[in-house]
């Protein structure tokens, strides 16, 4: 440390107390930079004094240039083997550089003493020989990364299967005590490090400066269309699959950003991304099912698909029927709410959706794997009839048929404060002011009102004007105006500040007006009604923009325009969602099913790319925007007489001869939805039960195997399959048939052999 305290000591020399240091990031070199220069530079050159042997400073800008890039601390072991130089010269190195880098023990993590070391470094000012280029340090991390990841994944990154890993049963991960101890003793801290932070390190690069570097297309291409399962293995144990969802997404633009797009590469982050996103909550309770349960219900048309094309032939488990084809519109069905959605939203930064439920809760989930990211805000004692986060997503509102509003912590799903009162009826609908300053609701009571919503306390009078309920509320975009529909058949405008009515209200519909929205520039405004249609209304003047919007053959629930205002989406009781494009009024592609039962709620989240969608059938469904319905097949191919179970939302459960279509019997009449079944199978050696229920999470259904040993997952199912799974085993053999209805009757049939 010598050579730190006698740099301290040359500065001190010239300190003036009355001008304290200060670091400037502008280009111009502050008085603290100047400081900064002399203390780093003296320290590097007084090291360099006792070290004259060839390439010091090379090696020292090597491993410097590499401490400080790392986006998080390896120790020295793992930088060396991650940047592909010799340990002894690393090591040798750090322990010359005392006075700015801090290692406790040869195995521990190596840090800078002080962050402004770093910044220095890499600072364009710095005209130093210590300057560091972090490009090129970046360009090196990820290649390293990326090849280390070729050649290191394999199946089965910890040896959890005793045998052949095409054996049915595996462990579960999530009854291991062990975890951690296991991850490190079977991934190193680089091959972690490696699979962690790739795309961050390829994020810093320029695409058309990239796209002729074979080491980092080659080693891209290699890791992401032979062994992109393997990587997921190990994000699972990792626990960073929620952020491979976000870095993919940005990795899928940086290869769309090439000069000659890779269109097989891209496609395969694609099917990664969809892969995750889809089947997230199985991977993370038994990551090894991933090459079972996993890939096999990865669409056959798909890259992905195809890079495993051969493995899935070799397992035990088959899809008989329902196989799909390409990724269908639903990304993510969050399911949890006991009860109907009634309302769904996106936090501003597009990594949560609330939904409100009948069930009397509120619920927040994780945009990207559609898993609950806490328990159900509990505070309401009557059905939850909407949410609405504000402008920054810290915290959420929602109105409840209680007559009351509650605010929550987005974070922590805690409740702020007491209940909002006012309404003397229901509340139907909540909006938050574009500036987050106030809160709007529209109640049973026929009238609207506005609250501060930093105090809660209510500004100014309620809103009279409509001579019925209110069902919708939303704010202008500048939040001067609001916009009203009622059970009157009317929508009327208000201003924001002074409560009063702007222009009189807009007749069109011949029924009840279920709910309003503004565009984003404010101009127009789209009502849905009971009779059918959608109707779009200037805003300034209050006049009809075209005709109606007809294709739903129910009511329309819920209308949002797409953030860039030229798609709208809505929601109805047809089980369906449409969107329209605002423009020309046609409709965009075909209605996006798969609900079973209304929807009530429909929300773009704020890029554009996804559409949330709350039912009746008390889901959350995420749908891709852009992209085609999921093709399936229809039912046959079965030549045998087994009776299929089918369950549905409307509470009966039906049985089926798979071989004639016949029903057979009544239907059985339940008292709730059916979630489970379960059933004892006798063999001639042995006896074992096998189930099968929605997992806590709602993602995916769980088949497990029960036998004296315990309990092991078998496979999983994920929810987009279908309704409720009923069992249909072979006897003296060990098989197992599940079977998923389907809200359009298509049927998914699964064996499992074992």
């Amino acid at each position: 440390m010598d050579c730190f305290f006698g740099t301290c000591q040359s500065i001190a020399s010239s300190y003036n107390p009355d001008k304290s240091i200060k670091i400037d990031i502008s280009n111009k070199p502050s008085e603290g930079d100047v400081k900064l220069d002399i203390l780093y530079s003296t320290a590097l050159k007084h090291i360099a004094a006792q070290n004259t042997g060839s390439g010091f400073v090379d090696d020292c800008s090597k491993v410097l240039g590499a401490i400080v890039t790392l986006r998080d601390p390896l120790p020295a072991v793992a930088i060396a083997k991650l940047i592909g130089e010799d340990l002894d010269m690393i090591q040798g190195i750090i322990q010359r550089l005392d006075c700015l880098v801090t290692q406790t023990s040869s195995a521990a993590f190596v840090r800078v003493i002080h962050a402004s070391l770093a910044r220095w470094l890499t600072s364009s000012s710095n005209k130093t020989p210590w300057a560091i280029s972090a490009i090129p340090m970046h360009r090196c991390l990820t290649a390293r990364s990326l090849s280390l990841m070729n050649h290191s994944l394999h199946i089965n990154m910890l040896d959890l299967s005793d045998g052949d890993i095409s054996a049915l049963h595996y462990p579960q991960w999530t009854s291991i005590t062990n975890q951690e101890e296991l991850v490190n003793s079977h991934i190193p801290l680089e091959l972690q490090y490696a699979c962690q932070f790739w795309a961050s390190h390829l994020l810093e690069l320029e695409p058309e400066q990239e796209w002729q570097n074979e080491e980092i297309m080659g080693s891209l291409s290699a890791v992401l269309t032979i062994k992109p399962v393997e990587w997921v293995e190990v994000l699972a144990y990792l626990k960073k699959l929620t952020w491979a969802v976000d870095m993919l997404e940005r990795v899928y633009k940086w290869v769309q950003a090439l000069p000659q797009c890779e269109s097989v590469i891209s496609n395969c982050i694609y099917d990664v991304k969809q892969f995750i996103q889809s089947s997230a909550a199985g991977i993370l309770e038994s990551p090894l099912q991933i090459y079972m349960s996993g890939v096999l219900f990865i669409p056959q048309q798909t890259t992905l698909y195809k890079c495993y094309e051969k493995h899935v032939h070799q397992l035990p488990i088959k899809l008989l029927q329902g196989v799909e084809l390409i990724w269908g519109r639903a990304l993510n069905i969050a399911a949890g709410h006991e009860d109907v959605v009634t309302s769904v939203t996106f936090s501003s930064d597009e990594t949560l959706i609330a939904s409100g439920s009948r069930d009397t809760t509120v619920w927040i989930w994780d945009a990207n794997t559609g898993a609950a990211v806490c328990q159900p805000l509990q505070g309401h004692s009557h059905w939850v009839t909407s949410v609405a986060f504000s402008p920054d997503g810290t915290f959420i509102v929602s109105g409840s048929n209680d007559k009351t509003l509650c605010i929550w912590d987005a974070k922590t799903g805690t409740a702020v404060g007491q209940p909002l009162q006012g309404h003397s009826d229901w509340v139907r609908s909540v909006a938050l002011s574009p500036d987050g300053t106030l809160i709007a609701s529209g109640s049973d009571d026929k009238t609207v009102y506005i609250l501060d919503a930093t105090t809660g306390v209510a500004v100014g009078q309620p809103f009279h004007g409509h001579s019925n309920l209110v069902t919708s509320v939303v704010f202008s975009p500048d939040s001067t105006l609001i916009a009203s529909g009622s059970y009157d058949n009317t929508v009327c405008i208000w201003d924001a500040e002074t409560g009063a009515a702007v222009g009189q209200p807009l007749w069109g519909h011949s029924l009840c007006i279920t709910s309003v929205a503004f565009s984003p520039d404010g101009t127009l405004i789209a009502s849905g009604s009971g009779d059918k249609t959608l109707c779009i209304w200037d805003a300034k003047n209050g006049a009809a923009v075209g005709q109606p919007l007809q294709g739903h053959s129910c009511w329309v629930r819920s209308v949002a325009f797409s953030p860039d205002g030229t798609l709208i989406a809505f929601g109805s009781d047809d089980k369906t969602v449409h969107i329209w494009d605002v423009k020309t009024g046609a409709a965009v592609g075909q209605p996006l099913q798969g609900h079973s039962c209304w929807v009530r709620s429909v929300a773009f989240s704020p890029d554009g790319t996804l559409i949330a969608s709350g039912s009746e059938d008390k889901t959350v469904h995420i749908w891709d925007a852009k992209t085609g319905a999921a093709v399936g097949q229809p039912l046959h191919g079965h030549s045998h007489g087994i009776c299929i179970a089918a369950g549905s939302y409307d509470d009966t459960v039906h049985i089926w001869d798979a071989r004639t279509g016949a029903a057979v019997g009544q239907s059985i009449a339940n008292q709730s939805t059916i979630t489970s079944a379960a059933m004892l199978i006798n063999t001639d050696h042995d006896s074992c039960g096998l189930s099968i229920a929605r997992h806590p999470s709602g993602n995916i259904w769980l088949c497990k195997y029960s036998q004296s040993a315990g309990e092991i997952p078998v496979m999983w199912i994920p929810s987009s399959f279908g309704g409720t799974p009923y069992i249909q085993t072979k006897m003296h053999e060990h098989s197992l048939c599940c079977v998923f209805a389907h809200p359009g009757g298509k049927l998914t049939i699964i064996q499992a052999n074992f």
